[in-house]
């Protein structure tokens, strides 16, 4: 993927090298899986502490913003009945960093 998001490529480096995303020391990604690259829908699993895991389905939602797109993020797991939050990519970033998008290496 070229132009990859900020996002994604976050939390493509945090599973590849299972860093604590979050701002959580037991938060890691377990498993990260693109479904779509356009838009860009992916699931990931976090893995919290021995005993938690919690997955979330993110996409990329077609907006006018190119500097910060809308993202809507939802938590899958069985029964779930679509509690989808919409957030900015700046917003997403910071849930998942703890720093501002702008603060990125």
């Amino acid at each position: 993927m070229e132009n990859q998001s900020p996002i994604l490529r976050y939390l493509s480096t945090a599973y590849r090298e299972q860093t604590p995303v979050m701002a959580n020391a037991n938060a890691c990604v377990s498993r990260l899986t693109i479904i779509t690259e356009e838009p860009l829908l992916f699931e990931i699993d976090l893995t919290i502490g021995a005993d938690q895991m919690r997955t979330y389905a993110i996409q990329k939602l077609s907006t006018d913003s190119v500097d910060n797109p809308l993202y809507q993020v939802a938590p899958v797991h069985q029964g779930a009945t679509g509690s989808f939050s919409k957030l900015s990519e700046s917003d997403l970033y910071y849930m998942f960093t703890g720093k501002s998008l702008t603060d990125q290496e």
